[in-house]
């Protein structure tokens, strides 16, 4: 008992004293010094929150103690091809926590679908390196895995590398001849990966030819004091057709933070002007909000279509509900303005916006409520989807709140978006920094398979950066998820007069049909199916539409034969229809 009492009286003076707020505008949130925080007790009461048992999908031989997976670039740790899946990951062991130089940078590989890994993960370099981005490449006739990041030689630095022999251990290590950090980089063609890199006052766009082992075609992206900033996060992604390059960066100054894109059309002989994808103070939902150092890049398959997907705040209501979200952008989908995916208003935990900004918010460094999306195109390109982390209500004895990853899809190439859904929704985890894979994801039917990975532990917050948290083990996480698809298109170009609501068609139906709907503005829209009952049997739309004509899919595969309502409620508008499923 008095072993008890003395545990008891210490885990109350740790929680009381040792736990301050953690409210961090990005722009502080650099990651280039060791910070320590945890010695003596403080580090063995730490033993008591860790569990030793590996969680469903961890990925043998990536589990870490360090806690700080990016540094905003939501990075391509993830590729899959078939029944082929690759996962990069950074690793530490659980006396350098703290120490950024002191990461490796692992791959992992399963040639089944994830059922089984290889005996031991692979190490890039002897080195410390950290911020693994994979490409896949063809070298010597073989297809292998191309990676780059950050190397600590000791001075940090970019940095590539690629195995002759995928999972062999045959590594080929080169640092870029130039100084800087954080190469990042996507394949190009079968010989260019197409990269950048921050220097002090500089972004710079380079070139790698993997088939002959040099960097080149060096060109000057954006300079300081102006649109750049040595702290500025990059994202990269160059199209599958060797022409399309876009490379976007966050830059922030005082008050003010945005996001300007430079994109290539030459294979990166020669790039645009400048120009905003993300402006400061942008109004969504009526909330004013600016882009946060959370976000992602791709082309879409087989096209020249980019697009992005950032996370926001304001700082001046730096994580509150008001402030976080989810925002995309393309040029061609909504005038170029950026569109709504997930905030208060259809994200159930922040939804009460006044409760949820009155308790304090511990969340970890470098994120929001709504965090790090990441985005890819099914193979066929016919859906876009986004997961992305959610705080949970949950909180830890010392305050920090657990996280748990979401998804949202749209089927028109991200004008409009599906009701944000919980893909792990689990009590006492903290899932955080979701990657999807680019490659892999397939509709089939009505239901989709989509491969992603994350970090899994049981102590929210960074004990690694910045938070004053325990350390724990982390878990990398491997899961293929599958979910109905429900189909939205607009259905003309016309801005309709009036609400309205039409008659399902086909009707009566087996399995699919099709609902449209009209919006003379902006509005946030409900459609719910329910049975002769009266009782919700499907939510098909619960979120903000643009003034338009919109039709949807509605799949009854997994209903029962019957007559079934459809109601549409939005700005004081509602309307109900019948209809019949019959199979």
């Amino acid at each position: 008992m008095r072993c008890i009492n003395f545990f008891l009286m210490l885990l109350f003076l740790l929680s009381s004293s040792l736990y301050p707020q953690n409210i961090k505008h990005p722009a502080c949130i650099i990651e280039n010094q060791n910070p320590v925080y945890f010695t003596g007790i403080e580090r063995q009461l730490t033993a008591y929150f860790n569990s030793t048992d590996d969680p469903p999908g961890s990925i043998p031989g990536l589990m870490t103690f360090w806690d700080y997976v990016t540094n905003g670039n939501n990075l391509r740790r993830i590729w899959v091809r078939g029944d082929t899946v690759i996962v990069a990951a950074d690793w530490v062991d659980s006396l350098n926590f703290e120490t950024t130089s002191a990461r490796r940078t692992l791959y992992q590989v399963s040639y089944n679908g994830g059922m089984s890994w290889l005996p031991a993960p692979v190490q890039l370099t002897a080195l410390g390196s950290c911020y693994p981005d994979i490409s896949i490449i063809k070298y010597l006739g073989k297809k292998t895995v191309f990676i780059s990041g950050r190397e600590y030689t000791p001075t940090l630095i970019g940095y590539v590398c690629l195995d002759s022999l995928l999972g062999m251990h045959h590594l080929l290590v080169n640092p870029v001849p130039y100084v800087g950090r954080d190469y990042y980089s996507s394949k190009l063609s079968d010989s260019i990966i197409a990269g950048c890199y921050n220097s002090s006052d500089s972004l710079w766009y380079l070139d790698y030819n993997y088939l002959r082992n040099t960097f080149d075609n060096r060109q000057l992206l954006a300079r300081s004091p102006d649109f750049i900033a040595s702290y500025s996060r990059y994202y990269i992604s160059a199209s599958d057709n060797a022409h399309n390059v876009f490379v976007m960066w966050w830059f922030t100054d005082n008050d003010s933070a945005k996001m300007y894109g430079r994109e290539s059309t030459n294979g990166g002989i020669s790039f645009t002007n400048q120009f905003i994808v993300f402006p400061d103070r942008v109004n969504i939902n009526n909330d004013i909000v600016s882009p946060s150092v959370g976000a992602d890049v791709l082309y879409k398959p087989g096209t020249s279509i980019k697009c992005a997907a950032v996370n926001t705040n304001r700082s001046s209501t730096f994580n509150k509900a008001q402030s976080a979200k989810i925002i995309f952008w393309s040029p061609g989908i909504n005038g170029g303005l950026p569109v709504n995916i997930a905030d208060w208003t259809n994200i159930p935990i922040i939804h009460d916006t006044a409760a949820f900004n009155s308790h304090t918010s511990y969340i970890q460094t470098g994120m929001g409520p709504v965090s790090h999306p990441s985005l890819a195109f099914s193979d066929n390109g016919s859906v876009l989807f986004c997961v992305f982390s959610v705080v949970q209500d949950d909180t830890t004895w010392y305050s920090y709140r657990f996280n748990d990853i979401w998804c949202s899809y749209s089927v028109n190439n991200g004008l409009t978006w599906t009701t944000p859904f919980s893909l792990t929704n689990t009590d006492a985890q903290d899932e955080i920094y979701p990657t999807i894979s680019k490659t892999g994801n397939t509709v089939q039917g009505n239901t989709a398979t989509i491969h992603v990975t994350y970090l899994q532990s049981d102590s929210p917050g960074s004990a690694s950066f910045m938070d004053v948290t325990p350390p724990s083990r982390n878990y990398h996480i491997y899961t293929k998820y599958q979910f109905s698809i429900v189909g939205m298109k607009t259905a003309g170009n016309g801005i309709p007069k009036c609400y309205s609501l039409k008659q399902n068609f086909p009707n009566p139906f087996n399995p699919t049909t099709s609902i449209c709907f009209y919006l003379p503005k902006r509005s946030f829209v409900n459609i719910t199916v329910y049975n002769i009952l009266g009782e919700e049997v499907k939510k098909l739309v619960n979120g903000y539409f643009n003034a338009g004509s919109y039709s949807l899919d509605w799949d009854g595969s997994d209903f029962p034969s019957g007559v079934y309502f459809y109601r549409l409620e939005t700005d004081g508008f509602s309307v109900s229809k019948k209809m019949i499923l019959l199979k």
